[in-house]
């Protein structure tokens, strides 16, 4: 998460405005963009495990 999503209440915001619009994102709309985040972050990092098993993707 950066700075900016922390501030303005995480990505959620980003999911309303979507519904908004009339898309209404997957459950695992956050996978293309965890995945990016894996990908440049995990030779430093190591490896990352995902969203916590009590994730809701609906809430």
């Amino acid at each position: 998460m950066t700075d900016a999503s922390v501030a303005t209440g995480g990505p959620r915001p980003a999911i309303r405005l979507e519904r908004l619009a009339g898309r209404h994102p997957g459950d695992d709309a956050w996978r293309p963009r965890f995945d990016h985040y894996v990908a440049v972050f995990e030779p430093a990092l190591g490896p990352q495990e995902g969203p916590p098993a009590s994730f809701d993707a609906a809430d």
